[in-house]
């Protein structure tokens, strides 16, 4: 079944069904913490620049949904319609949970990007606010206060900045 498979499917075929944007043959990795794409695609495999994964397509559909070689063939069997024959069952359950689960996390991590934004709009407010307020009288007051709200905001959006 896997000649069968590497002969049909493309590593494109497998990172298009599977909602990876392509650019240069290149996609953001799955396997880490990705902020630019740092996967490259070739025809029947991949590479990560970032995390050294490497493998097959049939081994990229392992890893992305935790199957076991069998599993991943026929997982792409089924995705694919491509009716190889194979006795082998898959567990749908546990592709479900696990799509889920990342979902999940996504939608948390999209929670936790929007609170920080918002806390950095609220720095910058209040560094206008203060600056506003500078005279030659109150001067050494405000130029702390504004100091220690540059250094949160800074702090805050590099940690912005590495989040995706």
């Amino acid at each position: 079944m896997k000649e069968q498979i590497l002969s049909i499917i493309s590593m494109r075929d497998i990172a298009d069904k599977y909602g990876y944007k392509i650019k240069n043959n290149m996609i953001c990795c799955p396997f880490h913490n990705d902020k630019t794409a740092s996967m490259k695609i070739y025809d029947k495999s991949f590479y990560c620049f970032g995390c050294n994964k490497t493998g097959d397509l049939i081994q990229f559909v392992e890893y992305l949904f935790n199957l076991n070689f069998k599993e991943a063939m026929q997982k792409i069997n089924l995705d694919f319609n491509l009716n190889l024959s194979s006795n082998i069952k898959i567990d749908y359950d546990k592709i479900k949970s696990i799509q889920e689960e990342k979902q999940r996390k996504e939608k948390q991590k999209n929670i936790i990007f929007q609170q920080k934004c918002d806390i950095l709009l609220s720095y910058n407010r209040y560094i206008k606010y203060f600056s506003k307020r500078i005279n030659k009288n109150n001067w050494e007051n405000y130029t702390h206060i504004i100091a220690f709200l540059k250094d949160k905001a800074e702090m805050l959006e590099f940690e912005l900045d590495n989040m995706y």
